[in-house]
This record gives structure tokens, sequence and C-alpha cells, in this order.
């Protein structure tokens, strides 16, 4: 993910992000009567301009994706027979679909909001330590 982030002279923070998502599947190729395998690479990415408030969280969606899996099964090498193997197999094929969110929280770094992000931290790890504390043996 490629983020480029800018901030005016009055505070505003205007973030370029370009994120991006590659996957690899493997396929086979005939080459010269010979079957290869070789990798399918596919890659998915957007590029949006957001306009943040310092501290505040911003949400970007959009890199949806659907795909289709076949699966084919059957008993070994029966599957080779004409007639018998198609009656013998099963088939199923399955719709699967994702979609890659981003939280994204810029903050302005200064005296003022590094000492805020730190209180909140400590804050969060003070609230853990009481739900545990139970749970320790002393």
């Amino acid at each position: 993910m490629d983020i480029t982030p800018q901030i005016s002279a009055n505070g505003n923070i205007t973030l370029h992000v370009h994120p991006i998502i590659s996957a690899v599947d493997s396929q086979t190729k005939s080459i010269a009567g010979q079957a290869v395998p070789l990798a399918l690479t596919s890659t998915r990415e957007i590029d949006s301009v957001i306009k943040a408030e310092n501290g505040k969280i911003v949400v970007l969606g959009g890199l949806a994706f659907e795909r289709n899996v076949n699966e084919t099964a059957g008993p070994p090498g029966l599957s080779r027979v004409p007639l018998l193997g198609d009656a013998l197999e099963q088939k199923q094929t399955q719709s699967v679909k994702s979609e890659f969110i981003i939280l994204l929280k810029p903050i302005i770094a200064n005296e003022l909001g590094n000492r805020e992000v730190l209180e909140q931290s400590n804050g969060r790890f003070r609230e853990l330590n009481k739900a545990i504390d139970p749970f320790l043996d002393n």
C-alpha cells in the first residue's frame, strides 16, 4: 500500500491512498507436448484521495472480488473410464466473495498529538490489566 499524506497550513489532512492486492494461482500450459506448471498472477488496485480529520478513523473499501471455485471428486482411476467415470464423479461449484477494507487513523505528529496517543494507549493497557488481573496468580 502506498500512502502519500498532505497537511495544509490550517491542519486539513489529505491522503492519496493506493492499495494493491496480488494473488498467485497455478495453471498448466502445454508447451511442445509437455505439461508445464506456471504461475498466474492477478492484481486488484484502487486509487483514492481522502480528506480526513486529525485523529478520526477513515474507512476505505471497494476492493471487492468474486470468484467461482470448481471442485471434482470421485474414485481414483475410475473417473477416466468413459460413462462410468461420469456417473461416479461429483462436481461442486462454489462462489467465494471477499472484500478488502482499510481503516486509517491519520494523526498529525506534534507534542500534544503524541501525548494524546500515548495516554489513550496507556488507558487501554490499564483496562486490559484490570480485566485479566483476577486470572493472574499473585
